[in-house]
């Protein structure tokens, strides 16, 4: 009797905190039940609330009302309530339809309920809306493609959830420096294209200056040439002249010998003229004493 009193007490305990358990879970998660093929049985007001739905309009209908229709139609959907109905668990993050249209996300687990057979009797889910942080991993994601596509400007949005707000802010602190980096980068690449440029002006302007000083001395060169052949012809013709000189010279110098011998041989003729002369002289003086 003490131990059936004391087995009956331990049994009510266990009640009890079962009870605390479920009520801990019905106050703070989303929760929903299934029959085995996905018929709904019942959920509780966070789950219909964060739906948009009502007990009466869920009650009796199957699960895929609250899943995308293309994806109600695959093998994986099919497959995925088998599964449950062999007694299979699955926890991952989900994402569902409301009754107006908009898409929720759930981080989520389905479990089968046992019986003391071991048989499924039905499918809990005990379901957490992460929309928001879905939301906000969504918009890094986002943020990660247009910096990977170059745009600096986009910027992540703020976010409800405290450790992927962190993350956004970072990601926009990130994208900050590295715009402020790059613009300081195109700022010396532009001050390193304008430098190029000028240089290559003052390449430009010296290659002509360059063509311009070699034109001179080409025509520098040709005058040189030109007034080495004035100086080669007049030297010829000093030559010529010197020649000429030096056979005018010969020449003076012949015909002074010849006046020379020309005043000789006058200078005898008129010695030979006065000895004519006193030899007439000496004659007529001679005929005019005998004659006399």
């Amino acid at each position: 009797m003490f131990f059936r009193a004391k087995k009956t007490a331990s049994v009510a305990d266990e009640a009890h905190v079962a009870a605390a358990f479920m009520s801990v879970i019905d106050r703070t998660q989303a929760t929903i039940q299934f029959e085995p093929d996905g018929t709904i049985q019942t959920a509780n007001e966070n789950f219909l609330k964060t739906l948009g739905y009502s007990l009466s309009e869920v009650a009796g209908r199957h699960h895929s009302m609250f899943v995308d229709r293309t994806h109600a139609q695959t093998e994986d959907y099919r497959r995925f309530w088998q599964e449950l109905a062999s007694g299979k668990s699955f926890t991952d993050q989900f994402p569902r339809v409301r009754k107006d249209g908009s898409v929720i996300w759930i981080q989520a687990t389905y479990a089968p309920y046992l019986d003391a057979e071991g048989k499924v009797r039905k499918v809990i889910k005990i379901a957490t809306d992460i929309t928001e942080r879905q939301r906000g991993i969504e918009g890094i994601a986002e943020g990660l493609r247009e910096l990977s596509n170059g745009d600096l400007m986009h910027r992540v949005p703020s976010c409800n959830a405290p450790d992927i707000d962190a993350l956004g802010n970072a990601f926009n602190a990130a994208v900050d420096q590295l715009s402020t980096s790059i613009s300081a980068v195109k700022e010396v690449s532009s001050a390193v294209e304008r430098t190029a440029d000028e240089v290559g002006q003052s390449s430009a302007d010296l290659s002509q200056r360059t063509e311009s000083q070699a034109a001179t001395l080409e025509q520098t060169a040709a005058a040189i040439e030109e007034l080495t052949s004035t100086v080669r012809a007049a030297a010829d013709g000093a030559r010529e002249v010197e020649a000429s000189a030096n056979d005018a010279k010969s020449t003076a110098e012949n015909g002074g010998k010849v006046v020379g011998e020309a005043i000789d041989a006058m200078s005898r003729i008129e010695k030979s003229s006065t000895k004519i002369s006193q030899i007439i002289s000496k004659r007529r003086w001679t005929a005019t004493r005998f004659s006399g």
